[in-house]
């Protein structure tokens, strides 16, 4: 682990060497690519920062919280226009099921800076823009965001929305 940390570290300040992979890191910047796009917002930062604090709070690897979070993510049978999403890897090569429109050349920094990010974000490098968010949804599931929950205050755009969930006091 401490080889590791120290590769983030020389990482960060020489920014032609490649970043380390990590599968948590490959595994986190595919779904803020699901969420989010190649946006240049702070969801990836949120989203990264409450599935580490729900993976801690349940006591599962992070590995296991991303998965059960975010399972389209990582669904190779789905037959939808996205996806490619669940063949994105650790790599720049064009993923499976990529569209014809758009040009993977176009995108594949894109992808690349999404796994830096993500390495930034669980080497704790990268401030949490949503403290205290437990969930996190598009407005299309504001239906089902129940009426205990608050909005979580976010610093940065984001393109969805980081609730908090009251705790119960023992």
């Amino acid at each position: 682990m401490t080889n590791f940390i120290l590769a983030l570290g020389v990482w960060a300040i020489l920014p032609n060497v490649p970043a380390p992979q990590t599968q948590d890191a490959i595994d986190l910047a595919r779904v803020c690519v699901s969420e989010s796009g190649f946006r240049d917002t702070s969801d990836c930062d949120a989203i990264g920062h409450l599935l580490v604090r729900r993976a801690r709070r349940l006591d599962v690897s992070f590995f296991q919280m991303i998965r059960m979070y975010s399972t389209r993510a990582f669904d190779q049978d789905r037959m939808d226009r996205r996806r490619w999403i669940a063949y994105l890897d650790g790599t720049d090569n064009e993923p499976v099921g990529w569209p014809d429109g758009p040009s993977w050349e176009r995108h594949r920094g894109k992808w690349i800076d999404r796994i830096r990010q993500a390495h930034r974000v669980l080497s704790g490098q990268t401030p949490d823009p949503c403290p205290g968010s437990d969930h996190w949804g598009g407005a299309m599931d504001d239906h089902r965001v129940p009426d205990t929950w608050r909005r979580a205050q976010c610093e940065g755009e984001t393109l969805n929305r980081f609730w908090i969930v009251p705790r119960r006091r023992r």
